[in-house]
């Protein structure tokens, strides 16, 4: 089964307990229908893929792309067979969620109208170091001085055909990221732009992504200690920086929790909700910092 990579990873949970594969990829049906393609012609059996935004491809071996009505056909048979065992949609949910995880996400966007502000923004995520240091510099001598982490320096794994003209990178430019935010430790990064992945726990590790990298486009994720993701990323259609972040919360004791009423399961999402929109709402804060770049919010991230 595939999914894009800022789309929900319950795929991946499910496969860790059910023992099947799991792929992720780029976003778009361009990267999981081609990606597939791919898969079937070395004999592998692929059964289905999805993407965030509502696209579903429940026939691969026919339709190569997400498909309304093979999805529309899959989900009445599903409703059905649920009906037969006297099961609700909801009530399925709550099964799904015990058996491999709650997972709850909170994805939007602010509007950035302005090129060079964009790339200001996603530069200093990568030279976390400089920004600390400007900081140092205008605080007042009594002020209580804050600890900032963060990263060695790293060097960009990407090829001469990975990097784009109009954003070329130097060979040679060392990259520094947060490693906390507040409270919340950053156990490692994944850089999309510069081809960098590293894990910041113990001694430290880096490599280049398995995804294609490309200097043409802005994609960081972020990998949080207590379960979360974070992904920002800025659009190729839209004068848009997006973030898809998603936190996953699995019970413990998973006899005792099938005891459980719908309103323990409810709360149980609620609490996790809240951890994460927290989290949220200090990177959009502290990395996108949309009021010193003059980002416009939607309105419904204002209220």
């Amino acid at each position: 089964m595939l999914y894009s990579t800022v789309s929900s990873h319950i795929l991946k949970s499910i496969a860790e307990v059910e023992g099947f594969n799991t792929i992720d990829t780029l976003t778009g049906f361009k990267w999981l229908g081609n990606k597939s393609n791919e898969l079937i012609q070395q004999n592998k059996h692929v059964i289905f893929a999805f993407e965030e935004a509502i696209g579903f491809m429940c026939d691969p071996y026919h339709v190569l792309d997400k498909d309304g009505i093979s999805a529309l056909a899959i989900g009445a048979e599903m409703c059905a067979y649920l009906q037969s065992i006297g099961r609700t949609l909801h009530e399925q949910l709550d099964e799904i969620s015990l058996l491999y995880g709650y997972h709850i996400n909170n994805n939007s966007y602010v509007i950035c109208n302005k090129t060079d502000v964009m790339l200001r923004m996603f530069n200093r995520l990568r030279h976390f170091d400089r920004q600390q240091q400007q900081s140092d510099l205008t605080k007042e001598k009594k002020e209580p001085q804050v600890l900032v982490q963060y990263s060695n320096k790293l060097k960009s794994y990407l090829g001469a055909d990975e990097t784009d003209s109009s954003n070329s990178i130097d060979s040679n430019e060392l990259f520094v990221y947060p490693k906390q935010l507040n409270n919340y430790q950053i156990n490692s990064i994944r850089d999309l732009t510069v081809g960098i992945e590293a894990d910041f726990r113990g001694n430290g590790t880096e490599k280049k992504p398995s995804l294609p990298c490309s200097s043409a486009t802005q994609m960081i994720t972020f990998y949080f200690d207590n379960g979360s993701e974070i992904t920002i990323r800025a659009s190729g259609t839209e004068p848009k920086i997006k973030w898809y972040s998603e936190i996953r919360k699995k019970r413990n004791h998973i006899e005792k929790a099938k005891q459980f009423t719908k309103l323990d399961h409810e709360t149980f999402r609620q609490q996790a909700k809240q951890e994460l929109d927290q989290l949220v709402e200090q990177v959009v804060q502290q990395f996108l910092q949309p009021k010193q770049n003059q980002l416009i919010q939607r309105e419904t991230n204002t209220k």
